[in-house]
């Protein structure tokens, strides 16, 4: 009796040893079921053992397939980020570069060509009679006058912005660049003259809101604000198809 007595505790005992060995991993991981106590570990047979392990095998094994793949997509989340981070750099550095070098290269307030700056007040001038002359009022020469005025503020604006781009300089036929240069040539005269128009198209904008504001009326009430809409238009048109034409029969020394 003794010796059946100690040879089911000592198989009791190995029968609780091998369960531990089997289960302590898992207990460690948080994977043992909270409904199976250890106090019933050392009734479970040998076969619901290996079930238990097999499954808490699967359930590891899933769980840090998740676990992996979350950190995967954290890290590509963080990747992207930082790209994108990057590329907003460079592109900030890139225009603050650009803003430099136009501060840099912006050319000196002075009339080196005359004679283009006689031609581009005859064709403003042109513009706004004609305009007036032929569209706006119907040959009515009473306005004549109005058309006058605002033509002549016209050119004032334009040798302003021409001042600010460098329009009047000998360097304008090729748009400032270099006579060898690809970038230079026709186009890049023809794009200087549609920008400059342009800056004096804003100016004379601003010149009318002020003066409305002052003599209290709409914009556009008076004769001289009347043709500004056809003004601008083809003013635009003008200016660059004839600097165009002026690079193009100007010849390069």
């Amino acid at each position: 009796m003794v010796a059946s007595d100690r040879a089911l505790r000592r198989r009791a005992l190995h029968h609780w040893a091998a369960t531990l060995l089997v289960l302590l991993p898992f207990q460690c991981h948080g994977f043992v079921a909270s409904s199976l106590p250890l106090s019933r570990l050392g009734q479970l047979s040998l076969s619901r053992i290996r079930q238990l392990h097999n499954r808490q095998s699967c359930l590891y094994s899933f769980r840090m397939s998740s676990e992996v793949k979350d950190e995967d997509k954290i890290t590509e989340r963080v990747e992207r980020k930082t790209v994108d981070e990057n590329l907003m750099s460079k592109l900030m550095q890139s225009v603050r570069k650009q803003g430099e070098e136009l501060l840099n290269k912006t050319p000196p307030f002075k009339i080196e060509d005359t004679s283009l700056l006689y031609y581009d007040i005859f064709l403003i001038v042109n513009l706004a009679l004609s305009i007036s002359f032929w569209v706006t009022h119907r040959m009515d020469i009473s306005f004549l006058p109005a058309a006058l005025s605002e033509g002549s503020l016209m050119s004032l604006l334009w040798i302003g912005a021409g001042l600010y781009n460098g329009a009047f300089l000998f360097s304008a036929k090729d748009g400032h660049y270099d006579a060898s240069d690809e970038r230079g040539g026709p186009k890049a005269a023809m794009l200087l003259g549609f920008s400059t128009f342009l800056n004096a198209i804003n100016l004379r904008l601003i010149v009318a809101f002020i003066m409305a504001c002052l003599q209290h009326r709409p914009v556009g009430s008076i004769p001289e604000e009347g043709i500004m809409p056809l003004e601008i238009g083809f003013g635009l048109l003008l200016m660059s198809v004839f600097r165009f034409v002026h690079s193009s029969m100007v010849p390069r020394i």
